[in-house]
């Protein structure tokens, strides 16, 4: 997949056999230049702690590593989202900065040939 600078790729997340729209997810603010993105995504409450974003959010850091052959993927998030910040650390991601009120967590591909994962 060729995606050019500040495009972005996103997903529906739906729950198996139904196409009612649960949440999203993205990569996006993608800079080819230094071969990393964000990853962004929400979900609707009633869908929270159900496993839905941690399978979600899985397999879009394979597509960004193995596909994409990003080097690494950002999230920025409130400090006080809680729950986000467990999720993104269930997937891999470190804590890497703080900026004004926001924290970024960082995953490095760990195999930058994109088989990471």
């Amino acid at each position: 997949m060729n995606i050019a600078i500040s495009e972005s790729a996103y997903w529906a997340i739906t729950v198996k056999g139904n196409n009612k729209l649960i949440g999203t997810i993205c990569i996006w603010n993608i800079e080819r230049e230094e071969n990393k993105a964000e990853i962004g995504y929400v979900l609707h409450p009633a869908y929270s702690g159900k496993g839905f974003m941690h399978e979600a959010m899985s397999a879009v850091i394979q597509y960004g590593f193995r596909q994409m052959k990003l080097l690494c993927l950002d999230a920025v998030l409130h400090p006080e989202n809680k729950r986000s910040i467990k999720l993104l650390e269930r997937n891999g991601f470190t804590y890497a900065a703080a900026s004004g009120e926001e924290v970024v967590f960082r995953l490095y591909n760990s195999m930058p040939n994109g088989k990471s994962r």
